[in-house]
């Protein structure tokens, strides 16, 4: 499978969603591959706003968002909004 990474902010909050959303959106639809993988291993802070990131980048891009090394923090606000499933997390 043909995949693409993009390695998340430092910070994926309220403050900074937009950017890199735009950034990443962009990356994800130049790309030919069959996924998006977004590598967490930087990010140390999320907000709700990286739930609804994710879920607007998978409606989007129209190809599956994939994630590696995602957070603890972002998979117990997937959990508590009961969304894990929906966002593969």
């Amino acid at each position: 499978m043909n995949v693409t990474h993009w390695q998340a902010p430092t910070a994926l909050t309220h403050a900074t969603w937009q950017a890199a959303h735009a950034e990443c959106q962009a990356l994800a639809k130049s790309s030919s591959t069959d996924s998006i993988t977004i590598d967490w291993q930087q990010c140390k802070q999320v907000d709700s706003s990286a739930l609804a990131f994710i879920l607007d980048l998978k409606r989007s891009v129209n190809k599956p968002v994939l994630h590696s090394q995602a957070p603890i923090q972002l998979r117990q606000l997937a959990k508590l909004y009961e969304v894990e499933n929906v966002l593969g997390l």
